[in-house]
């Protein structure tokens, strides 16, 4: 059986961007015990997802999981990226959700949970 691992971050927010969209942000860290899986980068296993709350099928998703390495949702479409670290990961879904809902407040920083 495959354990889950340490549950390092779990966050909910419900906030309305400069461009007038209600979205959902969900966010979840884990950091899985050793041997780790090509997967999971560093030994990551996260969810980052903002949603329309009026249209939840538009969506930027970040995520990773068994058999699918580090790959991004959006419009529809998902495409693998090139892990760096969290902080990269991070940015690169703030600038996703950015360009489709408008800028907004962003407090939750996962980069803050990267170890080395």
């Amino acid at each position: 059986m495959i354990k889950k691992g340490d549950l390092l971050l779990s966050e909910e927010r419900k906030l309305i961007t400069q461009q007038g969209f209600l979205i959902g942000i969900e966010v979840e860290l884990w950091k899985l015990p050793l041997p780790q899986p090509v997967e999971f980068p560093q030994g990551y296993k996260f969810k980052l997802l903002a949603y329309n709350l009026e249209n939840p099928v538009e969506l930027v998703r970040i995520d990773n999981h068994y058999g699918k390495e580090p790959h991004y949702h959006s419009n529809g479409k998902q495409k693998f990226f090139v892990w760096v670290s969290l902080a990269e990961t991070e940015r690169l879904f703030l600038q996703l959700t950015q360009e489709k809902f408008g800028s907004f407040a962003w407090d939750i920083n996962i980069k803050n949970y990267e170890w080395n």
